[in-house]
């Protein structure tokens, strides 16, 4: 949006996140440069406790935050989603749905960060074939044979390879985090 001033203003959005049962907030916005997370003066990604965290910290530049559009990832429930994708007996179509979004989450933060090489190593043929089976469509429905059908539709390597794939980026997210800016 540009101002009267013909200044640009920027949107800031949130994403709250929770790991180990601690919440945090990373604050995501796009530059002239892409799409960015702010970071501090040693270029870590700046990690708040929460909005008044935040609030108490932000600059002067950041006018505009859109709190509706608040993102959530939770890394404790997505680690126990990732073991229950192996268990037979339980609800994979909205376990799909969880990680559907955390991987999208995952896929946006990498690809902000700067660090697809860091998981050049992940894109073999099986993992691409079940990143397209993944993003083809976007909803959950479309990763089904049929009505509730999710189980038939996904082999069991491919549910390893998931596991797999979501469990680096878990860490890689948790290290690149752990980097606290304050």
């Amino acid at each position: 949006m540009v101002r009267a001033d013909g200044e640009t203003r920027v949107t800031y959005f949130p994403y709250y996140f929770v790991i180990d049962g601690t919440k945090g907030l990373l604050i995501w916005f796009a530059s002239k440069d892409g799409d960015v997370f702010l970071k501090d003066e040693n270029d870590d990604v700046l990690v708040f406790l929460d909005r008044d965290d935040f609030e108490s910290r932000r600059g002067k530049d950041i006018v505009s935050v859109a709190w509706t559009e608040a993102s959530c990832i939770n890394i404790d429930e997505l680690r126990r989603s990732i073991e229950k994708l192996i268990d037979h007996d339980s609800d994979k179509e909205a376990l799909l749905s969880d990680i559907l979004d955390d991987w999208n989450f995952f896929d946006d933060f990498i690809r902000t960060v700067g660090a697809e090489g860091e998981f050049l190593h992940l894109k073999e043929t099986e993992v691409l074939n079940l990143y397209n089976k993944v993003f083809a469509h976007s909803h959950v429905g479309a990763l089904t044979l049929g009505p509730g059908d999710v189980k038939s539709s996904w082999k069991e390597s491919e549910l390893k390879s998931l596991k797999t794939i979501l469990n680096n980026f878990c860490d890689f997210f948790c290290d690149k985090i752990s980097h606290r800016g304050d």
